[in-house]
């Protein structure tokens, strides 16, 4: 199995298994709008499917307001 050298190198199949596109900020960084519950969780699970052992941190960008769960998070991914 080769090395897996970025997650850009599979946003279309996270994209597609989250059923939304998410947008590539840079090779181990992906956007995009959630925060429904069990969304970090269904993401985390699905970028693990393509990067086993990944750890997934999520910040919230604020862009619909500080009191709205639903957002534009980043999503960092650490191989």
């Amino acid at each position: 199995m080769s090395k897996i050298t970025s997650i850009r190198d599979y946003v279309e199949q996270i994209s597609d298994d989250f059923q939304s596109t998410f947008t590539v900020v840079d090779d181990w960084t992906l956007a995009n709008m959630m925060g429904f519950p069990g969304d970090f969780d269904q993401v985390t699970k699905i970028i693990q499917k393509y990067v086993p052992n990944a750890k997934v941190e999520f910040t919230k960008t604020n862009q619909l307001g500080k009191n709205k769960a639903y957002d534009i998070y980043v999503v960092k991914v650490t191989p």
